[in-house]
């Protein structure tokens, strides 16, 4: 697992992408963490990790 920081990611972000998709990759922004989460070449039905509603883009 690799934790960075925010502006670290935001100068390499190609490498990061291409990393995780062979180990885990966390970006620490103030107190958060986000997480890159690779998903193939399709977005899948119920993107949401907690499997809770997914609300529609309005129109």
């Amino acid at each position: 697992m690799l934790v960075i920081s925010n502006s670290i990611f935001r100068g390499s972000q190609k490498q990061y992408y291409d990393l995780a998709q062979k180990e885990r990759v966390l970006i620490n922004r103030k107190s958060n963490y986000f997480e890159l989460v690779p998903c193939g070449h399709t977005i899948p039905d119920n993107p949401s990790p907690s499997n809770d509603r997914v609300s529609k883009p309005r129109k």
